[in-house]
C-alpha cells in the first residue's frame, strides 16, 4: 500500500519537534536561573547571619589597636593580675548617655574580656538619680566596686583622661595629654583585693629634694605610702616606717644620724639612696656607702661612645646599661631606656662584712670617663666601667634582709628628664627598684599613656563585613549572569 503526506506534513513534524526543543530548552534556562537565583539567596542569608553573628563578637576581638602608645592594649602586668583574681569586680561608669569618652569604653571592652571576675557597666545619673546615693559618688566618677567584699572606691575622669590645666587655663579648651586607664582601674581593684600598705618616709633637714606628683601616683599604685621624718629632731627612725627614702641630699648627715640609719639596716630595714646631681661633699653618708660595699669616684660620667652632652643643666646626659639579669629591671622590656645626668660613678669595694651582697643594676659601657677638673682648671679624664645604681643586702636571720638601694644621681625621677619622652623608662625602674624589697606587694605600678601622638583604630571585621555583604554576592551575580548570557546565545 503507497502511503503518501499531505504536501505541508514534514515542515509540520519539523515545527513541532523544534517547539519541543525550545521548550526543553527554556525549561532547563529556568531551572538553572532558579537554582543561580536559590544560590545567591542562601548567600546572602549566609552572609547576614555571619555578621549578626560578629556584630555580637568583644571589642577585644573585632578590634586591633594601632595606636602609637597602644592606648587600648592591656600590659602583660594587669594580665597576670586579672588571670589571678578571685573577687567579683563591677566597674561603673556614672556618665550621662552619649557623654562616655570612647576611648575609656573600648578599653574596658578590652580589660574585663581579660577576667571572668570583672564587668563593667553604664549608668545615667540624669535618668537614674539614685545611682549616685547608692554609690555615694558624684557624676563623672567611675566606681570599681568589690561586690565579694563589699568595699569600692572613686576614680574621678580627670585621673583616666589627664588634661593641660595650663592649656585649658589660657584657651578654654580640654587638651588632653595622658591616658591612666588601665594604671587606675588595676590600682583600684588591687587596693580592695589586698590589705597590705607600706610607709616609705623620706628625710628631711639636709636639702633633699621631693617626689613629683607622677612618682608619687606610680608608688600609690603599689600601696606605697609616702611621709617625712627629720632624724635629727626626732632622734629616731619611727616604727611604722617600711623604708627609709634619702632623696638627693645637698649637706652631710650627721653621725648620729649615720649611726641611726646603720641600727636600722641591721634589724632589717630598707633604705634608698639617690645622691644629689651637684657632688656634694657628704663624708659621712659616703662612709654609709662604703660599709656596704660601694665607693664613689671623683667627676661625672660621660660616655665616650655616646659624646659629651650638655643638654641638662650642663651637665653630661647619658644613657646607662641596665642588667638583664637584675629583678628591679626583669619587667622592663629589652629595649628599656634609662636617661640620666649628673652621674657620680660608684664601684664595688669588699664591704665591712662578709654577709653582705652587692649587685649591680646600672652601668656603664667600659669606655666610660669620669670627668674632673684639676686645680690648674685642666680636665682630667679617668675611663673605666662605674656602677650607676646598685643593691646591697644582708641577711640578718632566716626571715628578715636588709636592703639599702643606692642611686649615684637623683636626676632618675627629676622631671625635667622624664618629660623629655614617655618612653622613658626612669620612673617604673625606680619604682621597682623601692617595690622590690617587699614580699608581699605587687609592683602594679603601671604608667599612664601619653595621648600628645597620633593614634588610630582599624576595625578588621569592617573589610570582612563589605566582603561578605557586598563583593562576594556581586561576584556571584555577575558570573552567574556571565554564565547565563553564554549558555543564552547556544
Amino acid at each position: 500500500m503507497n502511503l503518501k503526506f499531505g504536501k505541508g506534513g514534514k515542515n509540520q513534524d519539523e515545527k513541532a519537534l523544534t517547539s519541543r526543543t525550545e521548550k526543553q530548552t527554556n525549561s532547563a534556562a529556568v531551572k538553572r536561573g532558579t537554582i543561580s537565583a536559590a544560590l545567591i539567596a542562601v548567600g546572602v542569608v549566609i552572609c547576614i547571619i555571619f555578621n549578626l553573628v560578629v556584630a555580637q563578637l568583644p571589642t577585644s576581638i573585632m578590634e586591633i589597636d594601632l595606636s602609637t602608645e597602644k592606648i587600648y592594649t592591656v600590659s602583660d602586668t594587669s594580665v597576670e593580675f586579672l588571670a589571678e583574681l578571685e573577687d567579683d569586680i563591677v566597674i561603673t561608669a556614672l556618665v550621662q548617655d552619649g557623654d562616655l569618652d570612647d576611648r575609656i569604653s573600648k578599653f574596658l571592652d578590652n580589660y574585663c574580656a581579660l577576667s571572668d571576675h570583672v564587668s563593667w557597666q553604664q549608668i545615667d545619673p540624669v535618668k537614674y538619680p539614685s545611682a549616685l546615693t547608692t554609690y555615694d559618688a558624684e557624676e563623672g566618677q567611675f566606681v570599681v566596686y568589690n561586690t565579694t567584699e563589699g568595699t569600692s572606691e572613686l576614680i574621678e575622669s580627670t585621673d583616666i583622661l589627664v588634661y593641660d590645666w595650663t592649656y585649658y587655663y589660657y584657651y578654654g579648651t580640654l587638651y588632653y595629654t595622658d591616658f591612666d586607664a588601665e594604671g587606675q582601674f588595676t590600682s583600684a581593684i588591687n587596693r580592695l583585693t589586698s590589705d597590705t600598705t607600706k610607709l616609705i618616709y623620706l628625710t628631711e633637714g639636709h636639702g633633699e629634694g621631693s617626689l613629683s606628683d607622677s612618682v608619687i601616683s606610680l608608688l600609690g599604685k603599689s600601696q606605697l605610702d609616702t611621709d617625712t621624718v627629720n632624724l635629727l629632731t626626732t632622734g629616731e627612725i619611727p616604727e611604722d616606717c617600711d623604708e627609709l627614702m634619702i632623696l638627693g641630699p645637698t649637706s652631710d648627715f650627721g653621725e648620729d644620724e649615720i649611726t641611726l640609719i646603720e641600727d636600722y639596716l641591721a634589724e632589717g630595714g630598707k633604705v634608698t639612696i639617690l645622691l644629689d646631681d651637684e657632688g656634694t661633699d657628704t663624708p659621712n653618708l659616703d662612709g654609709l656607702l662604703e660599709t656596704y660595699g660601694l665607693t664613689l669616684v671623683d667627676g661625672y660620667i660621660a660616655e665616650t661612645a655616646q659624646g659629651y652632652y650638655y643638654q641638662v643643666y650642663g651637665n653630661y646626659a647619658i644613657f646607662p646599661s641596665l642588667s638583664t639579669v637584675s629583678g628591679i629591671t626583669s619587667s622592663l622590656s629589652s629595649d628599656a631606656t634609662v636617661l640620666l645626668y649628673g652621674a657620680r660613678g660608684m664601684e664595688v669595694v669588699d664591704p665591712a662584712r662578709d654577709t653582705i651582697t652587692v649587685t649591680t643594676f646600672m652601668s656603664t659601657s667600659d669606655s666610660a670617663l669620669a670627668v674632673t677638673t684639676n686645680t690648674d682648671g685642666e680636665t682630667v679624664t679617668t675611663e673605666g666601667e662605674y656602677v650607676l645604681g646598685a643593691v646591697a643586702t644582708e641577711e640578718i636571720d632566716d626571715e628578715t634582709t636588709a636592703r639599702l638601694t643606692v642611686y649615684s644621681t637623683n636626676s632618675i625621677i627629676d622631671e625635667n628628664v622624664t618629660a623629655v619622652s614617655s618612653s622613658l623608662a626612669n620612673e617604673t625602674l625606680f619604682v621597682n627598684s623601692v617595690a622590690a624589697g617587699f614580699d608581699d606587694i605587687e609592683n602594679l605600678s603601671i604608667e599612664s599613656k601619653s595621648l600628645e601622638v597620633s593614634y588610630n583604630t582599624i576595625t578588621p571585621w569592617m573589610t570582612l563585613s563589605a566582603t561578605f555583604i557586598i563583593i562576594i554576592p556581586a561576584v556571584i551575580l555577575v558570573v552567574g549572569l556571565v554564565i547565563w548570557l553564554r549558555r543564552r546565545r547556544k
